[in-house]
């Protein structure tokens, strides 16, 4: 029985995750590694998309009401 990876036009994406933090990168089929930074706070909440060389793909801001 073959595997996705023995199929030669399977495109796969691996995840590392961190259980009560969540994603912490993720190796997409092109090879490229995007790292997740989260908050150090409760909430654990992601800040930060970066690429392999640390550059910010995306961030993200959060506002709370009382």
């Amino acid at each position: 029985m073959d595997t996705v990876f023995d199929h030669p036009v399977a495109k796969v994406t691996n995840y590392t995750y961190q259980p009560l933090v969540g994603i912490m990168f993720h190796t997409d089929p092109d090879g490229h590694t995007p790292h997740f930074k989260y908050a150090r706070l409760v909430l654990r909440r992601l800040q930060a998309a970066k690429d392999e060389a640390g550059g910010v793909l995306q961030s993200y801001e959060y506002y709370y009401r009382k």
